[in-house]
């Protein structure tokens, strides 16, 4: 009897799932949240509803490697610079957490939290919160465009400078392509276990882009 490949496949998607550690998947929800209250309390009418990106909220997620990032939109005038925002949420995330054992980082274009591992886990809470500044007053709720601030110099960008962003497009762009976010899922499970560099947003655009157009069979082997 041949290689079922397909078959293949559906076992690496399903052992994969996120329901395999849902327990852990509820203990990084309920500190995005923790986080989440203290910003509203402590920023209040100077941001906009905070929402969550990253690979959970496009449904790419794997068991092995999945982000709970929180974007914080602020508005135009809450800051007079983007390194001003940048620095405030940190200081502020740094203040929270002072007498516990959680780690407060400044990263690229966001403020990493990784809270100490829990008896039973293999890996700690990790999250990263996301801070945007809208691009003019009273835009963001139309476009929906923020300005991330580039806390490092990186891709070609000095310390300080921002880039342009819309994260809630990225997320649309993905949602209802099932086909498009299992082949993701699999490319990002090969992408871990070869310990490959490549982006996942790289691939995700790659595979929407190769996949465009595309009414052949659905199977995973043939996409």
């Amino acid at each position: 009897m041949g290689f079922d490949e397909n078959k293949h496949l559906r076992e690496v998607l399903d052992t994969h799932k996120m329901c395999h550690v849902q327990e852990f998947v509820n203990k990084v929800k309920k500190r995005r949240e923790e986080i989440k209250s203290k910003m509203h309390d402590h920023y209040g009418c100077d941001k906009y509803s905070s929402f969550g990106s990253g690979s959970f909220a496009k449904h790419t997620a794997t068991n092995v490697k999945f982000d709970l990032d929180l974007v914080e939109p602020f508005k135009h005038n809450a800051f007079g610079t983007l390194q001003e925002m940048f620095d405030s949420v940190h200081d502020f995330l740094a203040e929270e957490y002072k007498n516990s054992n959680v780690t407060i980082r400044k990263q690229k274009v966001s403020i990493g939290v990784s809270f100490p591992i829990e008896e039973g886990d293999e890996r700690p809470v990790e999250i990263d919160v996301v801070p945007g500044r809208e691009l003019s007053d009273d835009d963001y709720l139309d476009s929906r465009d923020l300005n991330l601030c580039f806390n490092e110099d990186h891709w070609g960008f000095k310390k300080g400078t921002s880039q342009k962003t819309n994260i809630q497009k990225q997320i649309s762009h993905i949602e209802g392509k099932s086909n498009e976010r299992q082949i993701i899922r699999l490319l990002k499970i090969w992408k871990k276990q070869k310990d490959k560099k490549y982006k996942s947003f790289v691939i995700e655009l790659a595979v929407i882009k190769a996949l465009d157009g595309y009414y052949g069979d659905n199977g995973l082997w043939q996409d």
